[in-house]
């Protein structure tokens, strides 16, 4: 069969077009001739210039009609009316994020729980003598199935926990660990930086959202190659980051000589403006009204109002006050000197940083401070600070910011947060250019506190491919969150109800099956989405936790922690995420960071990016299709291409034949 195209159909009409101009004149002749007698009367005469305009009219008309018509012509690649069941096979991705990810390995996820015995584990601490104590840190099977269990009532390609591991590992041994048998444990290496994609990619085992933040995860198939290409959809899970950041209305402003130079602190309505009422940050939030706004409230309030108290613009309720707030020594635009010269700090005009360090732009003196003269003490501006503030009061802003601490249980209700300080892009206050820094100019540093938490969802995702024969030729036309009906057709989300402190074991989450309901051990909730549990470690080194091998459980506070503690000394093994290696990332964070809720979407990239070079997924449609029946599930073998299966139609798969003409 002939196929249309533009070309085809232009000639069509200017044939068409060409027949009507000469075809219906002589037609309409002959059809009149016909009609009339040999003999009219005188009444049927008559003569008339105005039919001949019209002619020339009606010639123009369809003249310009050739021409025009064909303009409106365009070829467009339809689905056709009924899908068609294709069978998939793996494609490797050949850009720089699959060259740096190895093969999967088959030893199998491991924990360990400090010194207690993991939670389902049924293993015993065995200890031989005065030997240290032996540890079986392999995932019991009862577990596994446990958090794969609602993957039987779900589309196959949807992930559980089981199915997100580190992109880059390393295999080791420990004497007590397993009887000293090898072991995998995380490892990080920056793979790729595409924080300034702004689009939806697809990498090995994942998809990134560069624009908003987040990750699904998918072991990357494909159908076979279609002259039109190929579309369907489906249903993958996504860890999404969600960040909340309150503008603390106060801002850096300095000087720039080679470095930052009489650096003040400016009331911008933070001090001045503050609320007097001190926010409730003890309310105990669950998975239904958790607030991340209050969060953040919370850690800003806290760290305008010490920061107040110790330049004496205000009082505590405490050294002969009644009350707090009795005075307040400020005025909008009111600026107050902490430095003479910015020498060593991590913030400059170069680019973001983070710091869990809550009110350290303040320069507060530590515990037990005593002026000595060092070139440190020159430098900064020391106030009387009446009410002996030190950094010691700003220490349990972090912990009333995420609602618990490392001594909390590993449960559902304890949400994974982590919160800090963000000081925003740079930029001249002087009228100058903001990516040139010239002797003498004027700058200005926004600030910000923030809490970050993630969670996890399902999203139907639209693919499109062009059918080249590599990943290059996938690409994300839209996705969505799925809706549900009903509330019973909701996921049914699991978390791990330990009885151990968060710093010793993050706990286990997952779509589980109804028969965890009543269950002592895991706490369920039918929701669209679940806020992931978890502890926060910032200080951590890198975003990735390089002792054991369980990422489901820790990749998404692991990347918040590291990231938390951005500066512009750059990590090894990350890439530069502030901006001081590349202005065209600097000038993004500088239009993003004059706003609360753009800065929040700062955060969110950078995760992004962190975990997208952190993790990978394993699960796709060559996956097994059911729920794991022993422990040789979470041990698979490599990523090698697995055999080709038949798909029964449950792919939505569509082959793309449509072309149609329109103008």
């Amino acid at each position: 069969m002939v196929e249309l195209t533009v070309g085809y159909v232009s000639g069509i009409i200017a044939a068409g077009i060409f027949v009507a101009r000469y075809l219906f004149p002589t037609l309409s002749a002959l059809i009149l001739m016909s009609l009339v007698q040999e003999k009219n009367t005188a009444v049927t005469w008559y003569s008339n210039t105005f039919t001949c305009w019209i002619r020339v009219v009606v010639a123009a008309i369809i003249s310009t009609a050739g021409i025009v018509t064909p303009l409106g012509l365009y070829d467009v690649v339809l689905p056709a009316p009924e899908s068609t069941p294709k069978t998939f096979s793996y494609i490797p991705d050949q850009s720089p994020m699959g060259a740096g990810t190895p093969p999967r390995h088959s030893l199998g996820f491991n924990r360990r729980c400090g010194l207690y015995i993991c939670p389902g584990s049924n293993s015993n601490i065995t200890v031989p003598g005065n030997l240290d104590p032996e540890w079986n840190i392999t995932i019991p099977w009862n577990l596994t199935y446990a958090f794969a269990s609602g993957l039987s009532e779900l589309s196959p390609t949807v992930s559980s926990i089981w199915d997100i591991e580190w992109r880059n590992y390393e295999l080791t041994r420990r004497e007590n660990y397993n009887k000293g048998s090898l072991y995998a444990v995380g490892s990080y290496r920056q793979v790729e930086n595409r924080i300034l994609s702004d689009r939806i990619e697809v990498a090995e085992g994942v998809i990134m959202d560069t624009k908003n933040g987040g990750i699904g995860f998918r072991n990357h198939t494909l159908p076979p190659q279609s002259h039109h290409g190929s579309t369907w959809t489906e249903d993958l899970l996504f860890v999404v980051p969600q960040t909340s950041c309150v503008n603390l209305n106060l801002t850096l402003d300095f000087k720039w000589q080679s470095f930052p130079v009489n650096v003040t602190v400016t009331d911008r309505g933070g001090f001045v403006n503050l609320r007097h009422q001190q926010p409730e940050h003890s309310i105990v939030q669950t998975q239904h009204n958790f607030d991340l706004h209050n969060k953040a409230y919370t850690g800003a309030w806290l760290t305008n109002a010490m920061g107040m108290i110790y330049l004496n613009v205000t009082n505590p309720s405490s050294h002969g006050y009644a009350q707090s707030f009795e005075y307040v020594n400020s005025a909008v635009g009111k600026s107050f000197p902490i430095l003479n010269k910015g020498t060593g700090v991590s913030w400059g005009p170069d680019g973001i940083s983070t710091s869990t360090m809550w009110g350290d732009f303040f320069n507060i003196p530590d515990p037990g401070y005593n002026a000595s003269g060092r070139a440190w003490d020159i430098a900064s501006v020391r106030y009387p600070n009446p009410f002996n503030i030190t950094t010691k009061n700003f220490t349990n802003i972090g912990p009333l910011c995420q609602g618990h601490s490392m001594f909390d249980y590993a449960n559902m209700t304890n949400v994974g947060v982590v919160c800090g300080i963000v000081y925003g892009a740079a930029r001249r206050t002087d009228g100058g250019n903001h990516l040139i820094r010239e002797s003498d100019s004027t700058w200005q540093i926004p600030i910000y506190s923030c809490a970050s938490a993630a969670k996890a969802l399902i999203k139907t995702v639209r693919f499109r491919y062009d059918g080249s024969g590599s990943l290059g030729g996938l690409r994300v036309v839209d996705m969505t969150e799925k809706t549900y009906q009903t509330e019973d057709e909701n996921p049914l989300w699991g978390v791990e109800n330990t009885s151990i402190q968060l710093d010793v074991a993050q706990p286990l989450w997952g779509i589980v099956s109804k028969e965890y309901q009543n269950r002592s051990d895991i706490s369920v909730i039918r929701k669209e989405s679940l806020w992931l549990p978890g502890f926060g470690d910032t200080t951590l080194s890198l975003p990735v936790n390089g002792l054991l091998n369980l990422p489901g459980a820790s990749f998404h506070l692991s990347s918040f922690a590291y990231l938390y503690s951005l500066s512009s000394s750059i990590t090894n093994s990350v890439s530069d995420y502030t901006g001081e290696t590349s202005s065209a990332l600097y000038s993004k964070w500088r239009g993003y960071s004059t706003q609360a809720d753009t800065t929040s979407t700062i955060i969110n990239l950078i995760w992004t990016d962190i975990v997208a070079n952190a993790v990978v997924g394993t699960r796709g449609w060559l996956s097994p299709q059911g729920i794991p029946i022993s422990e040789s599930y979470i041990c698979r073998a490599d990523n090698d291409p697995p055999p080709l299966s038949w798909l029964d139609g449950a792919a939505g798969f569509d082959d793309n034949m449509g072309l149609i003409g329109g103008n």
